[in-house]
């Protein structure tokens, strides 16, 4: 208990009524057996008392303790104690605050109160402090709260993934039906052509950027990963930069250290690209004038013993990219909302940017963490398993029988895709049936007499998915060749189906030069389009 200032700065006090030699006594009992921090600092900050706890936990006899300062006891450490000590002293009033300060034993969390003992001029005699150990309730209230946002960006994985689903199926029957469109206005005049032509690419801008919009909110859903491979973390930041300059600041200044020789990560090298636009737009958006980025990659290894691995991540070897920057920072609650959809501090509603960084790298087996303190910059650290044996990935590829027409299953539940499928195939010469669901497309392996060399599958059925009939065609067709395509990403129920013999997969929306791009790859060839 700190004394009054009219006590003029002396530590002891008499209690009336007892025996001050008895309540000195039980003063003393009580500061040597508080399981509570108890400390006093003289005007130059050194100790001048610390009870055996916090001797304990700093690990040194009193007497080593006493007449130094945290820097000489705890060096860089003192950075979390320091600045309150500082405020006190100069406000001439008590801090409180709830701080981490590192020792040897690990980083502990303390409940502090620092009060001033004033002289009889106003001036500060001594500090006290009071330290309660709250790092088990910390720690606690921590994975709660982890707990809570992990239950939250599920929910809103789930519900951006639906929405893609479904947005990429409307959008894909939108942008086939316009390149039908658009083959069409090749049989106009030139001059009729050129005019309708200026409305038609307006049209596939706009559905460029939904299309942009789509796979953001699929990489949210951490289920972004369409083409993955086998990529040198320092190649690609080389490679990538200079796609990124129209985003870059010739005021900040930019320092890379990117090793040769590094690991490779399997990786997604587009989805990849939109988490470091993301996160060096942040960057550039917090630094000022003469600012600094710093990008560097390193690869590491964790053990399960290893203090320095996030527990988000298993043991193993990894590839590390950290992205810093000596902007402004963020306050706790800014860096806690990061990762939110359309979360800014600059304008609302700004987008998926770093809520899309977030999915890709948890959907490649990784870990991103935001590290940041107003006026202090920023640190984003992302880690990504590593590669230590290089996989051949290769499926062969039959070419089509010449001289025959292929014929080709289409099944497809939403109507204005199916009919994309069949126009642009027919255009391109190839046979096609239909189905609706997945007892007409199982009806039709069936009863057929003719070849079938291709399907087209799509995953959500009305009385099944597609992981259910794939293995159910396979019997009734076994040489039947499958391309699955979904409004949904490749992680998930479409890499199921590849992994169980399926041949290709074509994400919605698309195109039908990515239609024919498919069609090459599992038939061996594909015919242009043709009016008719």
């Amino acid at each position: 208990m700190p004394p009054s200032p009219n006590q003029k700065g002396n530590s002891t006090f008499t209690l009336q009524g007892r025996d001050p030699a008895a309540s000195a006594s039980d003063r003393d009992l009580l500061l040597m057996n508080a399981t509570d921090v108890l400390v006093a600092y003289d005007r130059d900050v050194r100790y001048t008392y610390i009870n055996p706890a916090g001797a304990a936990l700093l690990g040194r006899p009193s007497a080593e303790i006493i007449g130094r300062t945290n820097r000489e006891l705890l060096g860089p450490g003192a950075d979390t104690i320091e600045p309150y000590l500082k405020e006190v002293l100069e406000e001439k009033k008590p801090v409180s605050v709830m701080h981490e300060i590192p020792l040897s034993t690990g980083a502990r969390c303390f409940d502090t109160t620092y009060t001033p003992v004033m002289d009889e001029a106003g001036e500060v005699l001594r500090i006290l402090g009071i330290c309660r150990d709250e790092t088990q309730r910390e720690t606690r209230l921590r994975q709660e709260s982890e707990s809570q946002q992990s239950r939250h960006r599920e929910l809103l994985a789930n519900l951006a993934g639906g929405l893609a689903h479904q947005f990429n199926n409307a959008l894909s029957a939108v942008m086939g039906n316009l390149d039908l469109l658009n083959l069409d206005l090749m049989e106009l005049d030139a001059i009729l052509r050129q005019k309708l032509t200026r409305y038609t690419d307006r049209i596939q801008e706009s559905l460029e950027r939904m299309g942009h919009l789509t796979r953001q909110l699929l990489a949210y859903a951490e289920g972004g990963r369409y083409k993955p491979d086998s990529v040198s973390m320092s190649t690609f930041v080389r490679y990538t930069l200079p796609l990124l300059g129209h985003t870059l600041q010739p005021s900040v200044r930019l320092e890379t250290d990117l090793p040769s020789g590094g690991r490779n990560v399997e990786a997604d090298i587009t989805q990849l690209q939109m988490v470091l636009s993301a996160v060096l737009s942040n960057a550039y958006e917090a630094v000022e004038d003469g600012g600094c980025i710093r990008i560097s990659v390193r690869d590491v290894d964790y053990t399960a013993q290893d203090a320095e691995r996030p527990k988000e991540l298993k043991p193993g070897s990894y590839v590390c990219l950290v992205v810093e920057d000596d902007g402004a920072g963020m306050d706790e609650t800014t860096r806690a909302r990061i990762f939110e959809p359309f979360f800014s501090t600059k304008f609302q509603g700004r987008g998926l940017g770093m809520a899309a960084a977030y999915g890709v790298i948890r959907n490649h087996g990784g870990w991103i963490s935001v590290e940041s303190r107003p006026g202090r910059g920023t640190r984003v650290v992302i880690w990504l398993p590593a590669l230590l044996e290089e996989e051949t990935r290769g499926r062969s590829r039959d070419v089509q029988e010449a001289g025959r027409t292929a014929t080709i299953l289409v099944i497809e539940d939403e109507e204005a895709v199916q009919e994309v499928f069949r126009i642009a195939l027919e255009k391109m010469g190839y046979r096609v049936l239909t189905a609706s669901t997945g007892r007409d497309a199982l009806n039709l392996a069936k009863g057929s007499s003719e070849t079938i060399d291709l399907a087209i599958l799509d995953i959500l059925l009305p009385d099944m998915d597609g992981r259910s009939l794939y293995p159910l065609l396979m019997q009734v067709r076994p040489e039947l060749k499958v391309i699955v395509s979904s409004g949904y990403a490749l992680q998930g129920p479409a890499q199921e189906i590849l992994n169980a013999g399926a041949q290709a997969f074509l994400p919605k929306p698309f195109s039908l030069s990515k239609f024919r791009e498919a069609l090459q790859d599992v038939l061996g060839y594909a015919p242009p389009l043709l009016r008719k």
